[in-house]
């Protein structure tokens, strides 16, 4: 036994290595039960780990995840690319024919107004006349040129296309006469879809905007039978009137160069006149066309209710004969 002031007999070196000890007590608790090594591993696996983030020892026999980064594959990326382009493929013809929908209907609406600005002008004249069909004088219809749309000065003041359709009645619906797209400079604005005697659907050929092209070309008509040749230059609307008014065409989508008709036989020489029939009917509205009548109501027919599509009949490409539903022709007076 050591008495109070005797050496202590332990070395140096071991009374050094207890007070480390005695500072980490877990260490030193390992060291005591003969892991010194061990301690000596987890002293260094806790000072190589970031501070505050002491990982969890995973159990024997397990691994970690591998890191997957948040990019799509370039397989996924095609995927994607042709999910979109299936979808594009169903829903584009869909927009395609609720658009053309829209510009058929709003060609019938253009087709009726003309019609209510038609009774307008019968009521706006003394004796009951309806407008001429185009610029010559007596019931025939020829394709028009600029120069006869703008017409020449009259004796009486005016010009000689003033009682013109497509002169005549424009003004009801605020709207300038054609005669003041005579201009090369202004002809472009006459072919414009918002122009309200034009069909909105039509696809004028290249031709009819350039300066020196000299043809009007109307893609709306007014039936050209109603004034017969020879019957000129105009007619009573009482004349129609003694006819069931709801068959008795007054305006109609008319064939255009570039178009299909209904029937191979429809005539093609000097399409876009201002006045034309059955023979010129154009079915751009979905293999139908407007037609708007003499009491004010419009509609869509398809092509073959209008044109005769018989191969055998002697009128294919023509009007249907006997006229159940569109009379085209007034009996002569």
């Amino acid at each position: 036994m050591r008495t109070r002031g005797e050496s202590s007999s332990i070395p140096e070196s071991h009374r050094l290595r207890a007070s480390v000890l005695d500072c980490a007590s877990p260490l030193a608790l390992l060291i005591g039960r003969g892991g010194f090594e061990s301690a000596r591993g987890l002293a260094q696996s806790k000072t190589s780990r970031s501070p505050g983030r002491l990982l969890k020892r995973m159990p024997t026999g397990w691994t970690r995840a591998p890191f997957r980064s948040s990019a799509f594959t370039l397989i996924e990326l095609l995927v994607v690319i042709a999910v979109i382009a299936i979808l594009a493929g169903l829903l584009l013809p869909a927009l395609g024919q609720a658009k053309e929908k829209a510009r058929r209907l709003q060609c019938l609406n253009r087709e009726r107004q003309l019609a209510v600005v038609f009774k307008m002008y019968v009521d706006d004249n003394e004796d009951g006349f309806i407008p001429r069909e185009g610029y010559d004088q007596f019931g025939d219809v020829q394709i028009n040129n600029w120069s006869q749309v703008a017409g020449r000065a009259s004796p009486g003041g005016g010009k000689d296309t003033d009682d013109v359709w497509y002169n005549a009645l424009p003004v009801y619906l605020s709207l300038p006469p054609t005669s003041a797209y005579a201009s090369p400079t202004r002809r472009r604005d006459f072919y414009e879809r918002s122009n309200l005697i034009q069909c909105p659907s039509t696809r004028f050929p290249a031709d009819a905007t350039r300066l020196n092209y000299q043809l009007a070309l109307f893609s709306l008509a007014m039936n050209s039978h109603l004034i017969r040749s020879g019957e000129g230059p105009t007619i009573k609307f009482v004349s129609i009137e003694q006819f069931d008014t709801s068959k008795v065409d007054l305006f109609l989508d008319n064939l255009i160069e570039g178009e299909t008709p209904v029937h191979p036989a429809q005539d093609r020489t000097s399409l876009g006149q201002p006045a034309s029939y059955a023979s010129r009917f154009s079915p751009r509205h979905g293999k139908g066309g407007n037609l708007v009548f003499a009491d004010g109501h419009a509609d869509w027919f398809p092509g073959n209710r209008v044109v005769e599509t018989d191969d055998n009949s002697s009128v294919r490409g023509g009007p249907i004969y006997p006229e159940k539903e569109i009379v085209w022709e007034l009996p002569h007076r």
